[in-house]
Order: C-alpha cells, then structure tokens, then sequence
C-alpha cells in the first residue's frame, strides 16, 4: 500500500510540473474561472499493481484567478494540490482510504521539487489536432534527465493565472501529454471543460482531518 501511495504521489507531481511549464500568451479570450477533466492512462512497462490503481483514474484542475486545485482520482484514493500563484506555496492532500495526510510546500520547496524541468530542448512537431473542440499544436520537451514530453496544447484558451516561480517555456493550454516518469508512461487528456464560476470554498486549507507530514519525508528522493 505504502508503495502504491508514494507512486501516485511522485506521477501526481509530473502533471503538476508540466502543467505549470505553460503561461498564457495571445489568446482569443482570458478567463478568470475554469473547470478542467482530463483522462489518466497508463502504458507501458508499469506493474500490475499500479496498472489497476490507475484505471478508470481522471484529474480534475479548478482555477479560480491566482489559485489552482487539482486532484487525482484513483481506485486507490485521492491526492489534492491546492496552489496560491500570488504566495508561490502549495498544499498537498493525500486521502487514502482512513489516511489523512497533508504536506505543506514553501515557495523554495515548490522550486526544488521542479528543478529538473529547467532549461527544456523545445522541438516544434508538425502534428495538429483537435481536442475538446479546441486545435492544439504539439512540441517534444526534452530535459536534462533524458525524459522527455510530446504536448498537445492550444493557444486559443486562456487564464488569469501565469504560475510564477516555475519556468515557462511555451504559450499555451495543456490538453493532452505522455510523460515517461521512472519507467512509467502516463497520458494525460482533456474530456471536459467548464468554464462556470468556481467556489472559493474550494481553495481553502483544511485545518483539522489531516496529519501533516514534512516534505522532506515525501520527496527527499527529488532533493
């Protein structure tokens, strides 16, 4: 179970990093709200055992002008980020059937846990397609680790929220990547966008149900 937990935990912390790659540019039109599902999917050489934790797995994002929450729903439980853009900090939630746990990261926390993401090779592909309505063009992604990420992504969706603090390198909305992370190839893609008013309830940070954990302890692979 421990085993399954910290894997959701470090694929979870892979969206959330390609995610914040992105800034908003020229778009049509600038939204303050959002409600954004995509699709998780697995392939690859991942085990049985997180194979099944994945399927049928889904990620929803809220924004909400300078603040983000994003869940991951598995067959194992849930993990819950709720980010402040204006703060640079982060909370992470994991529910795991009775486990409560949550872990607090500061702005420099945050940075560290994105640092092989600095300083991308960025290869235009000449791929295009339509996703949720919406004509997404692709780029290949390379780091300095090796891994890599082929991104659909569109221009043409845009929010008040630019996430500073993480580098940004293309202008765009994700709307579909596969991302190769130890081995584990997971495909993220939009199903469904809303872009109705969200509730500020939200982006509130719990302060009771939760046992806190120091972030050392959850990433001190990453440091």
């Amino acid at each position: 179970m421990k085993k399954s937990v910290f894997c959701q935990q470090r694929i979870f912390t892979a969206f959330l990093c390609a995610f914040f790659l992105f800034i908003s540019g020229s778009y049509a039109q600038t939204y303050n709200d959002g409600t954004i599902e995509y699709d998780v999917i697995l392939a690859g050489n991942a085990d049985p055992e997180t194979f099944s934790m994945f399927q049928n797995a889904y990620m929803i994002l809220y924004i909400r002008g300078h603040h983000t929450r994003t869940e991951i729903h598995t067959s194992l439980g849930n993990t819950i980020t709720l980010y402040d853009e204006n703060k640079g900090d982060a909370v992470i939630l994991n529910e795991y059937g009775n486990q409560r746990v949550m872990v607090r990261l500061s702005p420099d926390q945050y940075k560290k846990v994105n640092k092989k993401y600095l300083n991308p090779t960025i290869t235009p592909l000449k791929e295009e397609k339509t996703i949720s309505n919406y004509k997404c063009k692709t780029s290949k992604l390379k780091f300095q680790d090796g891994s890599s990420f082929v991104i659909y992504y569109s221009t043409d969706l845009k929010f008040q929220t630019v996430y500073n603090g993480i580098p940004v390198i293309l202008e765009g909305f994700p709307f579909e990547y596969e991302s190769d992370m130890g081995g584990i190839k997971v495909r993220y893609k939009v199903r469904k966008i809303k872009l109705d008013a969200v509730s500020s309830n939200l982006f509130v940070i719990p302060e009771e149900g939760y046992r806190e954990v120091k972030f050392e302890e959850i990433y001190k692979n990453d440091l």
